[in-house]
């Protein structure tokens, strides 16, 4: 099975002197995985959690557990959130974007 990560596509934001300006649209892949967790699906958000983008992302994630006492209640989420942080901490191990 692939999983693919919750990424925001490349979107035009407007125009700067006749060009069209490209940007990323504000990444909510937290928030995301969040709404997965609350909808009762922990393994979807594992899966989420092992492509996560960056570490960035993850360490938001896991104040987000924390913030709303969900911390505890999925061991399983838990564990993968402090374990691919750990594995993203590694320099060689960083994810291209």
């Amino acid at each position: 099975m692939i999983v693919t990560p919750l990424i925001a596509p490349l979107c035009t934001v407007g125009a700067f002197n006749g060009q069209q300006v490209k940007t990323w649209r504000a990444n909510d892949w937290a928030s995301k995985v969040m709404a997965l967790i609350n909808g009762g699906n922990p393994a979807a958000a594992i899966a989420q959690i092992k492509v996560a983008p960056s570490v960035k992302d993850l360490k938001a994630l896991q104040t987000i557990m924390t913030l709303s006492k969900m911390k505890g209640r999925y061991p399983n989420v838990d564990a993968a959130i402090s374990d691919n942080l750990d594995l993203l901490a590694a320099p060689r191990l960083h994810r291209s974007p």
